[in-house]
């Protein structure tokens, strides 16, 4: 094993390894362990992995914590409504693009 190896050996672990304990505001990645806000595509790129193929990995692992102000459009009622129409449109485009299949 190299020095390089040692140093992701760490990021290595295995679902029966992974404490799911998280305050209700933060989800826990189930590839790293990582306590995160959410678990972001950004994020699964460090994995090389797209957020569908964690889904189908870990079905039971949610993206968003439980808190309710971390769940996702929260304060959306607060834009105006030619901001929100812009946020719609922005959501519909990636939707169209394959980003959240």
């Amino acid at each position: 094993m190299t020095a390089d190896d040692d140093r992701w050996a760490k990021y290595e672990t295995q679902p029966d390894e992974i404490d799911t304990d998280a305050p209700d505001d933060m989800v826990v990645c189930r590839v790293c362990s990582g306590t995160y806000g959410q678990i972001t595509a950004q994020h699964l790129r460090v994995h090389g992995m797209t957020l569908k193929e964690y889904r189908q990995e870990h079905s039971d692992a949610p993206i968003y914590p439980d808190h309710p102000d971390r769940q996702p459009g929260g304060g959306f009622e607060e834009h105006t409504e030619e901001s929100k129409e812009k946020i719609s449109e922005a959501i519909f485009g990636l939707h169209q693009e394959g980003h959240y299949e």
